[in-house]
């Protein structure tokens, strides 16, 4: 349990990186690495989120650093972990390109919440027949 390949960032919903580590369901798909292991096979302790970019796994260090500030026990290392959280984002938020394209996943996140909460109403009123 060192490594977990995730398809595509999930900025800035930590919450998604944060269920890697809480559930259960999700502990097989993490990989194990060669280093060795203090914790028997639990990790090395370095654990990493990475994405599939260009061909080659590359680590994410928004969404490990995500990671770590949700399982870290230590309230300094938390704050830690959410300041060098606040430097990436801001980092990100001088991309012009970026920017627009945030906004646009904004939008449909919006319409999506939008949908589901159409679906939710619909499924209410078919609920209070039983």
């Amino acid at each position: 349990m060192c490594r977990y390949e995730l398809s595509v960032c999930p900025h800035p919903h930590q919450d998604i990186v944060v269920n890697l580590i809480h559930n259960p369901d999700k502990l097989l798909e993490w990989q194990s690495c060669e280093l060795p292991c203090p914790w028997g096979k639990l990790s090395c302790g370095s654990l990493t989120i990475a994405h599939p970019s260009f061909g080659a796994t590359q680590k994410c260090v928004w969404c490990t650093l995500a990671l770590y500030a949700s399982i870290s026990k230590f309230k300094t290392k938390q704050e830690e972990f959410k300041v060098q959280i606040k430097a990436i984002e801001e980092a990100m938020a001088g991309d012009p390109l970026l920017a627009k394209l945030d906004a646009k996943i904004a939008e449909k996140e919006a319409e999506l919440e939008e949908l589901r909460k159409a679906a939710w109403e619909k499924r209410n009123g078919i609920l209070k027949d039983f």
